[in-house]
């Protein structure tokens, strides 16, 4: 005879050990452990540069004549 668990007891048994799952009568820590993600702070909608406009448009966004190489003499496939 075989007895299955179910998933639910097993994450209620892990959330009292770990206090994951615990309430406090509706108090919330305020002790941070972790940094906020990007994605759950509500921002602004970030301004288009000048360079993004360009890459967009299928404009080149890397200069490959602004190579400073430190080997004189070095072949052009460095500078790319």
């Amino acid at each position: 005879m075989t007895i299955g668990i179910d998933s639910s007891v097993l994450l209620s048994l892990y959330q009292s050990q770990t206090g994951v799952g615990a309430t406090n009568s509706g108090a919330k820590s305020t002790n941070k452990v972790a940094p906020t993600a990007p994605w759950s702070a509500p921002s602004a909608p970030a301004k288009t540069s000048a360079a993004v406009k360009a890459a967009m448009a299928g404009h080149g966004y890397i200069d490959e004549t602004s190579a400073k190489l430190d080997l004189p003499g070095a072949s052009q496939d460095y500078k790319k």
